[in-house]
């Protein structure tokens, strides 16, 4: 009896040991024969465990690695140093509350990120940086990087500049190299959230989802993002305009090869009283060329450009501060109960679009909120309008858009102040406004004179 259990136990466990080297050779299962990891979490994300000795780690042995605490989060940061992760997948496999530390960041402007991180809807609470956000730097020429399917809460960011999601977006993966407007593989950002966070900056182009591209060829989609109850805050004393600042996004220059949609961005704030801002908005600060804005919604936001009344502070928006070319494209948003604050001299200020220097801005909806305005003299003009400040300077086109319910309030000479727009500079010949309507606006002017209203 004893013999014939033995020679059953010896073909079971010769089947087993088949089964089992069968697995390691399914390249879909991710699976590695180093007994220093483990696969497969219990919450169905597949992969290998990220390794506690990634000094020496190989990680080319599988193409996807998933981080479950937070000592796997900071492990993953110290590796990125010296491996980008190209085609590998950072699977986030459980909610991660983080240390009081200061977390390094992932990437570095000399090995940037160049992976998949995917959050599978998971949260990271608690990030503490004093240099980075949560990526300090991810994306190449030849490699894009997506970012996607998370929630950062509670983070405290601060450092020269930069964001909480992702301060510096490398490389405009495959661009057309005949001058088309669309990257055929650019970077992604897709479905991050952050909430109840504060990101306090000194630098420009600095934002919450994303600061910047690196220069002016890098291309980023952002889709699905929001914003709730956060605040960017810029910290730096100087007389000196701090430009480029932006809930979504800071500063995009990919001329047309970017795109921000369907995001949102709820109770939240960009506010200084110690410098001014050029070029700030809840959805983008500056945007160079014609990548569109669409679909986005900005509902009870503010923005206080506050150091004094005698420097300067233009280029304000709801939606977008400055878009600095001749073929913007801005469609579907809706800005509700936003008040922007400014003080200085040649305001551009619209609760829509700050400066909109060309392109199409249509289907555009600002309800509810206010401009508010001050200068140290009478002697100053500014531009305010509740959709539009400053309209025109190359072809433009604003259409089906409306303002409802919207205060405008300014001090000092020579201010033009209107319903749809504040000013129409130097347009190009077939530049319209059509289909646009205001109603319920008050207007008000606290002293100076020569000041040219219109609805």
């Amino acid at each position: 009896m004893k013999t014939q259990i033995s020679k059953y136990a010896k073909k079971f466990f010769a089947v087993l040991l088949s089964a089992i080297m069968v697995l390691q050779t399914w390249g879909g299962l991710s699976f590695v024969s180093d007994a220093a990891t483990s696969t497969t979490p219990e919450n169905g994300v597949i992969g290998v465990a990220f390794p506690a000795d990634y000094a020496s780690y190989d990680f080319t042995q599988s193409d996807a690695y998933y981080i479950s605490t937070a000592a796997d989060l900071v492990n993953f940061a110290a590796a990125s140093k010296s491996n980008d992760f190209v085609d590998i997948t950072i699977h986030l496999a459980a909610n991660i509350t983080c240390t009081s530390d200061s977390f390094a960041g992932i990437g570095s402007a000399d090995v940037p990120f160049c992976g998949t991180f995917d959050g599978h809807g998971y949260t990271i609470s608690g990030l503490y940086s004093t240099s980075s956000g949560l990526f300090l730097a991810a994306g190449s020429t030849a490699n894009p990087v997506t970012i996607k399917n998370f929630t950062v809460d509670n983070a405290t960011i601060s450092g020269t500049r930069g964001a909480v999601v992702v301060s510096t977006m490398y490389g405009n993966p495959q661009r057309a190299t005949s001058g088309g407007n669309a990257s055929a593989n650019p970077n992604a950002i897709t479905d991050v959230t952050v909430t109840n966070s504060t990101a306090t900056f000194t630098g420009n182009k600095s934002g919450i989802i994303l600061g910047a591209g690196s220069g002016d060829d890098d291309a980023t989609v952002i889709t699905g993002c929001a914003v709730s109850e956060t605040d960017l805050i810029c910290s730096a004393n100087t007389t000196t305009n701090v430009q480029n600042w932006g809930v979504i996004v800071g500063y995009d220059g990919s001329n047309g090869m970017s795109s921000f949609s369907d995001c949102v961005v709820t109770n939240s704030n960009i506010s200084s009283t110690t410098c001014n801002f050029t070029g700030a908005g809840i959805i983008a600060g500056k945007i160079t060329g014609s990548a569109p804005i669409d679909g986005c919604t900005v509902t009870g936001c503010s923005i206080t450009s506050g150091l004094s009344t005698t420097t300067k502070t233009y280029d304000i928006g709801g939606i977008i501060g400055n878009v600095n070319s001749g073929s913007g494209s801005i469609s579907n948003c809706t800005v509700t109960n936003t008040n922007i604050t400014v003080k200085g001299l040649a305001n551009r200020v619209g609760l829509g679009i700050g400066n909109f220097r060309g392109g199409k801005a249509q289907n555009i909806v600002v309800t509810g909120g206010s401009v508010n305005a001050s200068y140290s003299s009478a002697d100053q003009a500014g531009q305010y309008g509740a959709l539009v400040g400053s309209f025109g300077n190359a072809k433009a086109e604003l259409l089906n858009s409306s303002a409802t319910g919207v205060t405008i309030t300014c001090a000092g000479r020579a201010n033009a102040i209107g319903g749809l727009v504040g000013t129409i500079e130097h347009t190009a010949d077939g530049s319209i406004i059509d289909g646009c309507t205001s109603a319920d606006l008050i207007m008000k002017l606290t002293y100076g004179s020569n000041t040219n209203y219109g609805f």
